[in-house]
């Protein structure tokens, strides 16, 4: 099979041209990854590996995120910080809520989506404006 990314990087997601761009990247390709797995119910193993490392990045990564939005004094911290914990409650949610493989595969590519989507073009926008204004 030939991989086909559904997640993509573009100028529109960019936030600080530095390490959260490039937080944002490495978790495109990885959820890009979760994605392509093919056969969730014969590759058990590499998808839970692979969301796993995915779980790991995006606590790695919000923690890199809330410290810089520290050191910025970003006055909406607090607010985008709740965000981050409604995500990993919803990275919880799918991992206890998926009763078959393809269902977690398909349930975190959507996570990834709405994600993707809503927070880093919104919330994470809004640090970018924030970061740019001064």
């Amino acid at each position: 099979m030939e991989r086909s990314d559904i997640f993509e990087w573009t100028e529109d997601l960019e936030i600080d041209k530095g390490q959260i761009d490039a937080d944002h990247k490495q978790l495109i390709e990885i959820a890009n990854t979760v994605a392509n797995i093919e056969y969730p119910d014969t590759q058990k193993e590499e998808l839970k590996q692979t969301i796993q490392k995915l779980y790991d990045y995006v606590e790695h990564h919000f923690r890199r995120e809330e410290a810089f939005m520290l050191a910025l004094d970003y006055t909406d911290r607090s607010e985008h910080k709740t965000r981050h914990a409604e995500i990993i409650k919803m990275m919880n949610e799918t991992l206890t809520g998926s009763h078959h493989m393809n269902e977690l595969r398909d349930k975190f590519c959507e996570l990834m989506e709405h994600w993707v989507v809503n927070h880093i073009k919104t919330e994470d926008k809004k640090l970018h404006n924030f970061l740019y204004s001064k």
